[in-house]
């Protein structure tokens, strides 16, 4: 998924307004994994 996939499924979470938890896996190290859940949270 790229950073604007994350944004926007951060934007419909917030849109909803669900009671939520955020639990992140590990084991993934990609490039990217940090600006994702920066850009996600």
């Amino acid at each position: 998924m790229t950073g604007e996939g994350f944004a926007a499924m951060a934007r419909e979470i917030v849109r909803l307004r669900p009671p939520r938890a955020l639990i992140q896996e590990g084991g993934y190290l990609g490039p990217s994994l940090a600006r994702n859940a920066e850009i996600y949270l």
